[in-house]
């Protein structure tokens, strides 16, 4: 992210690089785009952890991908702190909370059953698949679709606020 004189650089600190990725990714994209900071609402800010969970989540396969690749990576990458076995454990349990997290969030804009459900069984599906992605790092098509995640996932929740919108009018 940002060079520090008497620190190393981000980059290089597998941690802070996916914590600080994870956060200001989700930042810009929840909250950047309001005039004022009092048009923060419960909503954006279970969305904000939502989006948090869930970049982290898909940026840990990612990480593992990069240390099978470059050796030279490998000292600064999450595998250095923690063992695979870890890392599946915390993709399961942000996987969990960001589970949680989407439920409410939908329940406060009373979407419909079914989309909830289908919505609940598309984030199985992109756990599921990260753990995949996890162990298997030289299988690239794995990682595109994880890429694709990132506009299919706003879009989903996007189409589930326009289908409420819709009924209400």
């Amino acid at each position: 992210v940002l060079p520090f004189t008497r620190m190393k650089r981000w980059k290089n600190n597998g941690i802070w690089k996916i914590c600080m990725l994870a956060f200001v990714w989700s930042f810009f994209c929840t909250l950047f785009d309001l005039k004022s900071w009092d048009e923060r609402t419960p909503e954006l800010m279970l969305l904000l952890l939502f989006r948090v969970c869930f970049l982290f989540m898909i940026t840990i396969p990612f990480d593992n991908r990069d240390a099978a690749i470059d050796q030279e990576y490998m000292n600064r990458s999450l595998l250095q702190v923690w063992s695979p076995e870890a890392l599946k454990n915390i993709i399961l349990l942000l996987g969990s909370i960001g589970a949680m997290l989407l439920l409410v969030y939908q329940l406060q804009f009373q979407l419909s059953i079914l989309f909830i459900a289908v919505h609940l069984l598309y984030w199985c599906l992109i756990v599921w698949w990260s753990l995949r992605a996890l162990h298997q790092p030289k299988a690239p098509l794995r990682f595109l679709w994880l890429d694709v995640q990132l506009i299919l996932q706003p879009t989903f929740l996007g189409i589930g606020l326009l289908d409420t919108y819709i009924r209400s009018t």
